[in-house]
């Protein structure tokens, strides 16, 4: 992340997606490399180049500021740009955590209706300030991640993001009625489930599964 980090630093267009202004920038720097100790959990106010210069909101001595990085660098969230031609009308984040790439996605596609799973409720209510501009079709529900949560989600999903940890497993192996419609989704994959076995298990459910890194695609 260092290195990436630093190679950002010459890279004018990585950076305008990144943040929109030198104050922002600035505060970006500091909460990466000198956070306050004395002020873990205070929110910060980042107005992002990625969301054409809107703000979201991190905390202070936490992985938020990663977060940003994540999203609007790195960008795995984003599936291959031949389902984004599909259409995508309806759209899951699953673990979204603080929005941030619900927000995002929100954003680069207008027609959406996008939807954040949320397990932890401190994380929900910084996901629901970061997904306001576009609270007439985002929407944060706070709810484990659980095929259960998933089954209880209105509509059948187009593209469904899981960065959801430990819980991915589960959500691909019990109670998948909530994949039966679905016509694409991407998994980050974490801890002792590997790309391997969330191939296996896409596979399964009647995707064909791509590996790449740390995520898989898996396509109908």
């Amino acid at each position: 992340m260092v290195i990436a980090l630093q190679r950002a630093l010459v890279r004018p267009v990585a950076l305008l997606r990144l943040t929109a202004d030198r104050s922002s920038y600035r505060e970006y720097m500091r909460l990466r490399e000198s956070p306050d100790p004395g002020a873990v959990g205070r929110e910060v106010e980042l107005r992002v180049g990625g969301l054409a210069g809107r703000p979201v909101w991190v905390r202070e001595g936490t992985g938020d500021a990663d977060r940003l990085w994540d999203v609007f660098i790195e960008s795995p969230h984003l599936p291959p740009a031949r389902i984004q031609r599909r259409g995508l009308p309806l759209v899951w984040d699953v673990g979204a955590r603080t929005g941030i790439a619900t927000a995002e996605m929100a954003l680069r596609w207008p027609e959406a209706r996008v939807v954040a799973v949320v397990a932890d409720p401190a994380d929900a209510a910084l996901a629901r300030r970061n997904v306001e501009p576009w609270d007439d079709r985002a929407e944060v529900v706070g709810a484990p991640l659980t095929p259960e949560s998933l089954n209880a989600l209105d509509g059948a999903p187009a593209y469904v993001w899981i960065d959801a940890g430990g819980a991915a497993r589960e959500l691909l192996t019990r109670d998948t009625g909530w994949a039966g419609g679905l016509g694409a989704i991407k998994v980050r994959v974490a801890g002792d489930y590997t790309a391997e076995q969330c191939a296996a298990d896409l596979e399964r459910l009647g995707f064909k599964a791509k590996r790449a890194a740390d995520t898989v695609l898996g396509t109908r």
